[in-house]
């Protein structure tokens, strides 16, 4: 895929995310929220450049500290990190298929959250613990699809 093709389908995945981020109470397991925009920005990185990654990062965590109305520069740079970091997962030769997906997003998750408690540290850590572990796996589950569809594509394209 070339780099204006994934551009032209971030703008409109991204406004589906922050759609779905302000809809994303009801979509709540054991009052534990899904993340849209951490989550799109997250397959992207998997299928981008470090340079690619970290953009996809930084734009998913300027959308989602500013609707969460929240400080922004925390949201981008946890989320900059975790996307940079990501996008390194193909280029050590590991296929993107749907279970890598779901284990790198997950992780990618985590770190990121981790990273944005310790930047915009909360009152009660241990909730705060609980809900990323919970929330990482939620990110995980929702990017799967996502990641085997663009694993199928990738390849078809390389073709």
């Amino acid at each position: 895929m070339s780099s204006l093709t994934r551009f032209l389908i971030a703008i409109p995945a991204y406004y589906l995310a922050a759609i779905l981020e302000m809809n994303a109470h009801r979509f709540a397991i054991f009052g534990v929220e899904p993340q849209f925009l951490l989550t799109t920005g997250l397959v992207f990185a998997l299928f981008g450049s470090p340079a690619g990654g970290a953009t996809a990062g930084a734009a998913s965590g300027i959308l989602q500290g500013a609707l969460a109305g929240a400080n922004m520069v925390a949201y981008g740079i946890s989320r900059t990190i975790a996307g940079f970091a990501l996008s390194f997962v193909p280029r050590v030769g590991v296929v993107v298929r749907a279970g890598v997906g779901f284990v790198a997003v997950f992780a990618a998750s985590l770190v990121a959250n981790l990273v944005l408690i310790f930047l915009a540290p909360r009152p009660d850590l241990s909730s705060a613990l609980g809900s990323t572990i919970t929330s990482a796996i939620y990110n995980g589950v929702i990017a799967t699809p996502f990641c085997a569809l663009f694993g199928v594509a990738g390849r078809q394209s390389s073709r």
